[in-house]
Protein backbone atom coordinates (compact mmCIF):
# COMPACT_ATOMS: atom_id res chain seq x y z
CA UNK A 1 0.00 0.00 0.00
CA UNK A 2 2.78 2.26 0.94
CA UNK A 3 4.48 1.63 -2.77
CA UNK A 4 1.44 2.55 -4.13
CA UNK A 5 0.92 5.58 -2.08
CA UNK A 6 4.54 6.63 -3.32
CA UNK A 7 4.14 6.09 -6.89
CA UNK A 8 1.00 8.20 -6.69
CA UNK A 9 3.03 11.19 -5.43
CA UNK A 10 5.89 10.72 -6.86
CA UNK A 11 5.85 13.26 -10.01
CA UNK A 12 4.02 16.14 -6.92
CA UNK A 13 6.93 17.66 -6.03
CA UNK A 14 8.31 18.57 -8.94
CA UNK A 15 4.87 20.37 -10.28
CA UNK A 16 6.30 24.03 -10.61
CA UNK A 17 9.92 22.89 -11.72
CA UNK A 18 11.54 22.87 -14.60
CA UNK A 19 10.82 19.16 -14.80
CA UNK A 20 6.57 19.86 -15.40
CA UNK A 21 7.40 17.69 -18.38
CA UNK A 22 8.14 14.85 -16.69
CA UNK A 23 5.55 15.33 -13.92
CA UNK A 24 2.56 15.81 -16.12
CA UNK A 25 3.94 12.62 -17.98
CA UNK A 26 3.55 10.32 -14.90
CA UNK A 27 0.54 12.05 -13.76
CA UNK A 28 -0.85 10.63 -16.86
CA UNK A 29 0.17 7.51 -17.07
CA UNK A 30 -1.05 6.88 -13.42
CA UNK A 31 -4.58 8.39 -13.80
CA UNK A 32 -4.89 9.16 -18.17
CA UNK A 33 -6.15 5.69 -18.59
CA UNK A 34 -9.16 6.17 -15.65
CA UNK A 35 -10.09 9.18 -16.44
CA UNK A 36 -10.89 8.76 -19.93
CA UNK A 37 -12.36 5.36 -19.54
CA UNK A 38 -14.68 7.39 -16.43
CA UNK A 39 -15.31 9.71 -18.93
CA UNK A 40 -16.20 7.22 -22.20
CA UNK A 41 -18.56 5.29 -19.57
CA UNK A 42 -20.46 8.79 -18.79
CA UNK A 43 -20.60 10.45 -22.15
CA UNK A 44 -20.60 6.92 -24.40
CA UNK A 45 -18.88 8.84 -27.03
CA UNK A 46 -15.18 8.97 -27.48
CA UNK A 47 -14.47 12.26 -28.79
CA UNK A 48 -16.34 13.87 -26.19
CA UNK A 49 -14.71 11.32 -23.55
CA UNK A 50 -11.17 12.10 -24.58
CA UNK A 51 -11.95 16.18 -24.21
CA UNK A 52 -13.58 15.75 -20.91
CA UNK A 53 -10.36 13.48 -19.23
CA UNK A 54 -8.15 16.48 -21.18
CA UNK A 55 -10.22 18.97 -19.05
CA UNK A 56 -9.80 16.90 -16.15
CA UNK A 57 -6.30 16.07 -16.30
CA UNK A 58 -5.90 19.78 -16.68
CA UNK A 59 -7.67 20.95 -13.82
CA UNK A 60 -6.06 18.33 -11.48
CA UNK A 61 -2.61 19.85 -12.82
CA UNK A 62 -3.50 23.41 -12.26
CA UNK A 63 -4.57 22.73 -9.01
CA UNK A 64 -1.99 20.59 -8.06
Amino acid sequence: MAAARARTTCCWPYHRTADNRAAASELYKLIGGRLYGVAQRILHDPGLAEDAAQEGFLKIWKNA
